[in-house]
């Protein structure tokens, strides 16, 4: 029984064994997936790198905003203090609401406001005609919505309803338990409490009312334009001879003066300061309430601080175009 015998494997120059090339291209195939997964992680990180920075950025920006706002305020509440009794100091910011804008620098813009208090509408002081009025002139005179009988019921001490006014029973009727307030308003946000008052009704009014003035009319030196057109119009609908000359005011005439019944005295006490910081990334709006007084050790005193919304209206223009703010 004869035995073939194996021959050696002979390696030819240049020429890899078959099993050898299977191998080559398996560690190639990984190779090219461990490259691909790497720069998949690569991309990965790098877009949460840049979202990091945006981020970061952002807050910056924001933080720098709202320090420009808080500085608006102060920079308005040295104007009032300055300008208090001081017949010869010259008001750089105007007591009626018109805005001042001015550049900040670094590309950020301030709108900056300052409205004396005594130039709107009282909600504790205010009698019914004035109320009425402005109601009317917003567009919110109704016997089913606000109504200034409402409010003089919520503020009253009282229980007697007033023929558009709302008491407990009106409130029980509506399923608020709570029922009116029967004392004075302290912030403006207690206007959603009263009956028939939406949110959309409480912004309506909100840049037109106060809780601090304490007089039953409007100072006409410091209402602002758009409060006197509102009241002209609301007056020529309640009863158009108390406009003046008996003329009905039109819906955006503002060049008459307030109805006389509805003039007040000066206030120059308390003051709603807005200040609005703007750039291309950021914006931040700082509202507050100051309290003037004839005092060098405490001039002022703040009644309120907080975020304000952004209004819908454009910006200050570009920040080279403006004057600067310090």
């Amino acid at each position: 029984m004869s035995h073939r015998s194996r021959q050696p494997r002979v390696a030819v120059a240049g020429v890899r064994p078959q099993g050898d090339r299977r191998d080559a291209g398996f560690i190639l195939v990984i190779v090219i997936s461990v490259l691909s997964l790497l720069a998949l992680v690569a991309v990965i990180f790098a877009k949460i790198a840049r979202s990091h920075t945006q981020a970061v950025s952002a807050a910056v920006a924001s933080a720098v905003a709202e320090q420009l706002a808080d500085a608006g305020i102060q920079l308005a509440v040295l104007d009032l203090v300055a300008g208090h009794g001081d017949g010869a100091h010259r008001r750089r910011f105007a007591l009626n609401g018109s805005a001042l804008d001015c550049h900040a620098g670094d590309g950020y813009t301030l709108r900056i406001a300052v409205q004396d208090e005594a130039g709107k509408v009282d909600l504790n002081a205010a009698d019914e005609p004035l109320l009425r009025a402005l109601l009317f002139g917003l567009g919110l005179g109704g016997q089913d919505g606000p109504t200034a009988g409402r409010i003089m019921d919520f503020r009253d001490a009282d229980s007697a309803v007033r023929p558009d006014g709302a008491e407990r029973d009106e409130y029980l009727a509506a399923s608020r338990p709570r029922g009116p307030k029967n004392g004075p308003f302290e912030v403006l946000e207690e206007l959603h409490q009263v009956l028939g008052f939406k949110a959309a009704d409480v912004a309506l009014l909100r840049p037109y009312v106060t809780v601090y003035s304490g007089e039953r009319g409007i100072d006409p030196t410091s209402a602002s334009a758009e409060l006197i057109a509102i009241l002209r119009r609301g007056a020529s609908q309640l009863s158009p001879a108390s406009t003046d000359q008996g003329s009905p005011a039109s819906g955006t005439d503002a060049s008459g003066p307030i109805p006389q019944p509805f003039t007040g005295a000066s206030g120059r006490r308390f003051f709603s300061v807005s200040a609005q910081a703007r750039s291309l990334n950021a914006a931040f709006v700082r509202e507050a309430v100051v309290e003037v007084r004839p005092s060098r050790t405490a001039p002022y005193v703040l009644w309120r601080w907080h975020r304000g919304r952004m209004p819908a209206q454009p910006g200050p223009a570009p920040a080279g175009s403006l004057p600067s703010c310090w």
